[in-house]
């Protein structure tokens, strides 16, 4: 009777520790719901975004480009397609693009620059054309302290304005003491206003 009542208890305790194991691998904790902080971050277009999905980040800005800016026929301009990188942008027909640059340790780093005159004519030490003319520098995996507007830098006599979305940092530039400042920089925001995130 002894016997019988350890080989009872014995495959008793086989079956629950079995059970009890099988429980970890077949009967999951539900995953715990997250909750985000309630900031906003605001778009270079002005409008805001909040944090969203499993890691808490802030969505998508809507566009890298500026909702208000003048609208310029861009039919015949040229198209620069980037589809490592995943964005397109347009450009006026007889500006210049430079060769893609990568960094040479690293395959986070790009840029490619496009200006109305011609590179070999730029200043030499500075790396810009001669006033009167205008940059778009777009570069992937850095980015410098964003602008809301063209605002003036120390050296040399240049406005820049810089915007900042995913990964991206697209830098507008001209001079200061441009003759047509003004339309530059329409142009200039138009240019930024067709860069666009490939699906």
């Amino acid at each position: 009777m002894n016997l019988k009542i350890i080989v009872i208890s014995l495959t008793a305790g086989i079956v629950l520790f079995t059970g009890y194991m099988a429980s970890f691998k077949y009967l999951k904790p539900s995953p715990e719901a997250v909750f985000c902080t309630q900031d906003a971050m605001q778009c270079p277009d002005g409008s805001y975004v909040g944090r969203t999905g499993p890691n808490c980040e802030f969505a998508v800005c809507p566009n890298i480009g500026t909702s208000n800016v003048q609208k310029f026929d861009v039919s015949g301009w040229q198209t620069y397609r980037n589809e490592e990188y995943g964005f397109e942008m347009k450009y006026p027909s007889g500006w210049f693009a430079s060769n893609e640059i990568y960094a040479p340790d690293s395959n986070s780093i790009f840029g490619i620059t496009f200006q109305s005159a011609d590179f070999k004519n730029n200043f030499h030490g500075i790396g810009l054309p001669g006033p009167g003319n205008m940059w778009v520098n777009i570069f992937h995996g850095a980015c410098n302290e964003p602008t809301q507007d063209f605002i003036a830098q120390l050296a040399p006599d240049i406005l820049e304005k810089t915007i900042c979305q995913n990964g991206f940092q697209a830098t507008l530039g001209l001079w200061q003491k441009d003759s047509d400042l003004d339309s530059h920089k329409n142009i200039l925001n138009q240019i930024l206003s067709t860069f666009k995130f490939l699906k």
